[in-house]
């Protein structure tokens, strides 16, 4: 059988060898190229029924180290069917991203379960971690599911303001303003 080449940002199914398990933790364990790739499970995986039946686990290729590979589960492939678009599911903030893009802001963010998902806002909008949101499945396929922020936690959300403007809207003026800001 030929060698497959794998490429970061792509998708494959790679045959199960084994679940193992080491202490707490346990891993999908896959052959690529003849060569055992440990993927962590996720605690809820661990006594799912139908996950212990799988024969074959959909991946990403998160990055490549020379000849070292590392995979992620492929979520959306995996759990797609827990999601529906239209549907609106509770999520909690784990940080903001990092972001290169200056028209968006980007948050990682987890479901009832730990998984991940990249959530992506407007610019104006700020989040904090352990923050509870609502979002909305607005498009599964294959490779990704897609969920944005409802409308009634865009507004709840918060807004950085400026220290000038948290002053005048507290009432303070005068003397300790000017001070401060050299007004």
């Amino acid at each position: 059988m030929a060698q497959q080449f794998y490429q970061k940002g792509k998708f494959y199914t790679l045959p199960i060898i084994e679940i193992r398990n080491e202490g707490t933790n346990s891993f999908f364990i896959v052959d690529a190229n003849g060569r055992e790739y440990a993927i962590k499970m996720f605690d809820f995986q661990k006594t799912d029924s139908d996950v212990s039946q799988l024969k074959e686990l959909p991946c990403m290729v998160k990055d490549v180290h020379g000849d070292n590979i590392v995979f992620v589960q492929n979520f959306a492939q995996m759990f797609g069917n827990r999601y529906v678009a239209g549907n609106t599911y509770q999520f909690i903030v784990n940080k903001e991203a990092n972001n290169a893009d200056n028209d968006f802001r980007y948050y990682d963010v987890r479901d009832k379960n730990g998984l991940p998902f990249r959530l992506k806002c407007d610019k104006d909008t700020y989040l904090i971690p352990n923050q509870k949101i609502s979002c909305l499945l607005s498009r599964p396929s294959q490779n990704k599911l897609i969920i944005s922020l409802v409308e009634e936690d865009k507004h709840s959300a918060t807004h950085c303001v400026t220290p000038e403007t948290l002053l005048e809207e507290a009432g303070v003026e005068g003397p300790l303003f000017s001070s401060l800001f050299g007004g």
